[in-house]
């Protein structure tokens, strides 16, 4: 009797943390989920253009990113990668970033036109660069 009462004990407590188990696994992808979300803001913080790199790669790297905070579930605003994208640029593109900075609302700017500016600028200047730093001298 005892023996059956032991096993009938065992088969609730099993039942039960059988039950507490989608409430653990849920607390385990939630916390997978903030970790790796820090990750990317971290790579977003250390991100830079390299000097090889294209504008079009990198703002590519930035939307990448997006993409991935938006399928964690996480947001990551517009503004902030516009700065990023002006922010993080090579040298090369410094007059470019300078332009956009002076005569336009960065604050208001979301990211895809900052990105259309900066191409733009960015093909007028292969051009023609002297123009292109006349212009904006």
């Amino acid at each position: 009797m005892a023996f059956e009462k032991q096993l009938k004990l065992k088969k609730q407590l099993m039942e039960k943390k059988g039950n507490d188990l989608p409430n653990i696994a849920s607390g385990c992808i939630n916390a997978t989920k903030k970790a790796r979300l820090q990750t990317l803001r971290s790579e977003l913080e250390t991100m830079k253009m390299k000097p090889n790199e294209t504008a079009s790669d990198f703002a590519g790297k930035l939307s990448s990113i997006k993409a991935k905070f938006k399928s964690l579930g996480g947001t990551l605003k517009g503004k902030v990668l516009v700065r990023k994208l002006l922010n993080s640029v090579t040298k090369k593109f410094s007059l470019i970033v300078a332009s956009i900075e002076q005569y336009q609302e960065i604050y208001k700017m979301s990211f895809q036109e900052a990105v259309g500016k900066h191409l733009k600028n960015a093909s007028k200047a292969k051009m023609n660069p002297r123009q292109t730093i006349k212009a904006n001298s």
